[in-house]
């Protein structure tokens, strides 16, 4: 009966063992991560976004309008004018400047370069978003070196997309 018990015992460990080594399980990992994604990961069109970021000290919700394209596996973002773009989009709106450039990793993640509307303008920054299982909806967050305050600073962006492209 020990010498059962002790074959029992060394069989399960080796089971259990083999079922979870770090290898299976991390395999495991990836692909129980990409069960929910999206099949394409298709963001061209019009998206309405609203970020935050401070002035003097107080935080301030920003809206803008932001038409994405696709071209040669890369994404492009451009500014365009619409009722609900911030008093201060609104004086370059008409020029339709680049607002971002990135990439989509895994039909989930856009990766990427945010840069200011205004084009005297030197401040830009990093930013990524998670795409919603729905495809019409990404979170994520923006970062920026501000030489006013000498900080890099950062704060929540949230884009819905709200029809398609409007080229």
């Amino acid at each position: 009966m020990a010498t059962f018990t002790l074959i029992t015992g060394i069989l399960i460990s080796a089971i259990v063992s083999a079922l979870f080594s770090e290898s299976i399980v991390q395999g495991l990992g990836k692909l129980l991560s990409k069960i929910d994604l999206p099949q394409r990961a298709d963001i061209e069109g019009l998206w309405h976004v609203e970020f935050t970021m401070s002035h003097n000290g107080e935080l301030v919700t920003y809206r803008e309008a932001i038409n994405v394209v696709k071209r040669l596996g890369t994404i492009y973002g451009y500014n365009v004018p619409d009722a609900e773009n911030h008093e201060l989009l609104k004086l370059v709106e008409l020029n339709e400047p680049l607002r971002i450039k990135a990439i989509i990793i895994d039909n989930r993640f856009i990766t990427g370069t945010w840069y200011h509307p205004d084009r005297k303008s030197r401040f830009h920054g990093s930013f990524q978003l998670k795409l919603g299982l729905s495809g019409k909806s990404m979170k994520g967050v923006w970062t920026g070196y501000r030489e006013s305050t000498n900080l890099i600073e950062s704060g929540d962006w949230l884009w819905t997309q709200r029809n398609t492209n409007i080229s």
